[in-house]
């Protein structure tokens, strides 16, 4: 969460240190860092508990209320309730920041909503760093909503015709950032508007969750009333009907999927130098654009694999999609081999081993596996759908014992990642029970036992992590 001026945050400690808002973000931060630091874990509850408290403080008094900090600490107590409490509250907490973030003018770019009388809006002000805090703290409200109203099953409440405040400039908010001119969301689907803009991969994540917005609607139309099929759909939800305006304006499902398809392959151009092998392995928000890119491009193939099927399309086309699906599927498990597979003595092998138990123990070192803990659960739903893609080979494989083992030895990656993002009872671990339980039954077929490494293609050096293999664009699948 790029959001805080260092600077500003420590002015702010220091000249009002017992200010119910400033408490509010101080335990807020606090919050975040004992939730990555296992060994601050036992300050999660104090820390959110105090947060909670100092935010309704503020909530009561009218004058209080106004308040980017306060804003910016609902921020700290909505990423914690992402990953740890339960969708609902994480929801609730939402909403109150969307009204918050209205009230505030944040959507407004600086300006004030005539004929409101909700609106407020915060100070006017020039100062480069104080307008690009709260744009980011904006920004960062929208990744958030993405992934709650992904996950509760519902429209998000932040509507793309609303907003009017340009995208982040690149930078770290210090004495020497200089803002650059950016573009609106709606203007980032104009070439020519993005080839003047330095986009960040914290602009880049807020691109691709817009993109995740207009799939989401397409992907369920796919899957509604759509024959059975080796990976389980999720239920229809408010989402299809309430956001079929969101849907590309186009004719039918195919001329949508080619227009999505299409738009991927642009983001990926656009977002290139934030894809290279060393941004992926070496900064967090680079690498959690690349496993949302990649999710994204596993559930569109996915969605075609379910329209094809439920027109009774030719098994070779089904066959292409599910091909794409899987080599999609393949880069994360090369992203968690590069991130989770270098041992102190360099050795690569699985790293979730099977416990007496039944259950599985994580064996994962080096600075880099904490990415997956940062990120949390906005990476899970990518890694749970490409385990899903990869479960349904492992039985496909069954006659061929090398090509099963490379699935096995896949999807104990990708398990190891999914651990580091949420609890053994988490969300996205539920939904892929029944591909643990399928490699449950593989090692008590074929023994437990380290499967040999294998090439999975990630590139070493500082070459890009390709969505598609180079020289390949996307067809129409029509």
């Amino acid at each position: 969460m790029p959001i805080l001026s260092r600077a500003g945050f420590f002015s702010l400690v220091r000249d009002k240190p017992d200010a119910p808002q400033v408490q509010a973000l101080m335990y807020g931060l606090g919050l975040l860092g004992a939730m990555v630091s296992p060994e601050h874990h036992h300050l999660q509850a104090p820390c959110l508990h105090l947060a909670r408290r100092y935010v309704e403080l503020c909530e009561q008094d009218d004058d209080l209320m106004i308040s980017l900090e306060l804003f910016q600490a609902l921020l700290c107590i909505i990423r914690y309730e992402l990953t740890h409490r339960t969708i609902q509250r994480a929801w609730l907490t939402v909403g109150r920041a969307v009204r918050l973030g209205h009230i505030l003018g944040l959507h407004l770019n600086n300006a004030k909503a005539e004929g409101s009388e909700v609106h407020h809006g915060l100070p006017t002000t020039t100062d480069a760093i104080s307008l690009e805090e709260r744009r980011r703290a904006f920004w960062t409200l929208y990744i958030c909503e993405t992934y709650a109203s992904s996950r509760a099953r519902l429209p998000p409440l932040l509507q793309e015709d609303h907003i009017t405040v340009p995208l982040p400039s690149p930078g770290v908010l210090t004495t020497n950032f200089v803002p650059c001119a950016m573009a609106t969301l709606r203007e980032t689907y104009d070439a020519r508007r993005l080839a003047d803009c330095r986009i960040s991969a914290f602009a880049g994540v807020i691109l691709a969750c817009a993109m995740a917005r207009r799939c989401q609607p397409h992907a369920e139309a796919a899957t509604i009333s759509g024959p059975s099929s080796a990976v389980s759909s999720p239920p229809a939800s408010a989402l299809s009907a309430t956001k079929a305006s969101s849907l590309p304006p186009t004719r039918g499902f195919w001329d949508r999927q080619f227009s999505l398809l299409t738009l991927l392959r642009h983001r990926f151009e656009l977002l290139g130098p934030h894809l290279t092998v060393r941004a992926v392995q070496t900064d967090s928000v680079s690498f959690a654009l690349y496993v949302y890119l990649c999710g994204i491009d596993i559930a569109l193939q996915e969605a075609a694999v379910a329209q094809a099927q439920k027109q009774d399309f030719s098994p070779l086309i089904v066959a292409d999609s599910a091909k794409r699906s899987r080599a999609a599927a393949y880069r994360l498990v090369g992203v968690a081999q590069g991130m989770l597979a270098t041992t102190p003595s360099g050795v690569r092998f699985p790293f979730t081993t099977r416990t007496t138990s039944g259950g599985y123990s994580n064996k994962i070192y080096g600075e880099q596996v904490e990415f997956f803990t940062l990120h949390g659960a906005f990476i899970a739903r990518p890694l749970a759908i490409a385990m899903k893609v990869l479960g349904r080979d492992l039985t496909h494989h069954e006659d061929d014992i090398r090509a099963s083992s490379k699935v096995a030895v896949s999807l104990h990656l990708l398990l190891g990642a999914l651990d580091r993002t949420e609890e053994r009872d988490g969300f996205w671990h539920h939904m892929i029970e029944p591909v643990i339980r399928a490699l449950h039954e593989w090692e008590d077929l074929h023994g437990n036992r380290p499967a040999d490494t294998w090439a999975l293609g990630l590139t070493q050096g500082d070459t890009t992590l390709h969505l598609l293999p180079p020289g390949q664009s996307y067809q129409s699948q029509r």
